[in-house]
């Protein structure tokens, strides 16, 4: 019997698919609220490397933090926003910002690699016709973020208060950016959770 053939070949054109709404991607991939903002399900662990996905809908933020000793790169998918990245070395004392997104020429780019030991935070601008809770209709930027070695919490800092004030005053011409990336509660950050602890027991 014949293989059934693929509903789009390859190489041809195609309609584009219609993208799934924010609470979809949430259902469907089991995502659930990440400490620093926006939501995730991790998709890959080894001792070498971890894989994410991350979804960030329109007025949400990855809060400013670190990795203190893995670098993270930063996938765009398919979405219906581009995110903002900021990012802050305190041995240069340099902030940058990119544009996560598809339009190239705009000088938008669909990967960005985080060193170790850098700040850095990402949003996606409000959309002042929907709500940011309104998971049906919110635009929303989805991110792989791939992180090697592989991510710990007990590697991961989020910024002070006292940082955040800092950059502000230090850094005005980045103001609009640092108002979005305030720190959520740290409370929520897990501390020597068991898959950490069995992991860097091995």
């Amino acid at each position: 019997m014949a293989a059934p053939s693929p509903t789009r070949s390859p190489g041809t054109a195609s309609p584009p698919l219609p993208l799934p709404t924010a609470a979809q991607l949430i259902t469907l991939h089991g995502m659930a609220p990440h400490p620093e903002g926006g939501y995730y399900v991790e998709t890959f662990r080894s001792m070498h490397s971890t894989a994410i996905l991350y979804l960030l809908p329109a007025g949400h933020a990855s809060a400013l933090h670190k990795l203190l000793v893995a670098d993270e790169v930063f996938h765009l998918y398919p979405s219906t926003a581009a995110a903002v990245l900021f990012e802050y070395d305190e041995v240069a004392h340099e902030a940058t910002r990119t544009v996560l997104g598809a339009d190239a020429a705009a000088g938008e780019k669909v990967q960005h690699v985080f060193r170790a030991s850098k700040w850095f935070g990402a949003y996606v601008p409000p959309d002042p016709n929907v709500d940011r809770d309104d998971l049906e209709n919110v635009p929303y930027a989805l991110i792989g973020c791939t992180v090697a070695p592989a991510f710990q919490f007990a590697e991961f800092a989020l910024a002070s208060r006292e940082l955040w004030h800092e950059l502000l005053a230090k850094l005005p011409e980045y103001r609009a950016d640092l108002a979005h990336l305030g720190r959520p509660d740290p409370s929520l950050v897990p501390r020597n959770d068991a898959a950490d602890e069995a992991e860097n027991s091995e």
